[in-house]
């Protein structure tokens, strides 16, 4: 078994959230900032470590463009 990892720019992670439009998702930029930085390195065993996982991860595809493109990345990996 192979753990991956996708990850995106920032700015385009928190376009997307603004585009769902969900009632958690209406946050600003600043706080999405915070919240993520929160996340990627948080010290809590019971709560998410990114930057843990990230390094982890035999694979870390980047989904900054297109859906196809992600696609392209994941079939070359592929066997």
């Amino acid at each position: 078994a192979q753990l991956w990892a996708v990850d995106a720019d920032i700015k385009i992670r928190y376009g997307r959230i603004s585009k769902r439009m969900s009632e958690t998702d209406k946050v600003s930029f600043e706080k999405f900032v915070a919240d993520e930085q929160a996340e990627f390195v948080n010290t809590d065993p019971t709560k998410p470590n990114l930057q843990a996982l990230i390094k982890m991860a035999d694979v870390v595809l980047y989904n900054n463009g297109t859906q196809e493109e992600l696609f392209a990345q994941v079939n070359a990996i592929l066997p």
